[in-house]
């Protein structure tokens, strides 16, 4: 058994000595992508989540502009006026 150095350091034993070099340089980039792939599953549902919470609060400030327009016209104190009667 040896260890497979790369560009990127050592990549521990080959556990088959028939295994050649590229094979098994080859599976250790399977894995590799395998993983990223799992993080990037993580990474988007996180943005998802993000996405909506923006949006929340995108309606949040759209609603109390909106509410500070309607008093600035007086159309609160109508609406009232109309409820109360």
């Amino acid at each position: 058994m040896e260890n497979i150095n790369t560009d990127h350091g050592t990549i521990g034993r080959c556990p088959d000595n028939r295994m050649d070099r590229h094979a098994w340089v080859l599976e250790s980039h399977d894995k590799d992508i395998q993983r990223i792939e799992k993080q990037v599953e993580v990474l988007s549902s996180s943005l998802t989540t993000i996405a909506e919470t923006l949006t929340q609060i995108k309606y949040f400030c759209v609603g109390a502009l909106s509410l500070l327009v309607l008093n600035a016209f007086g159309i609160t104190e109508t609406i009232k006026a109309i409820l109360l009667k």
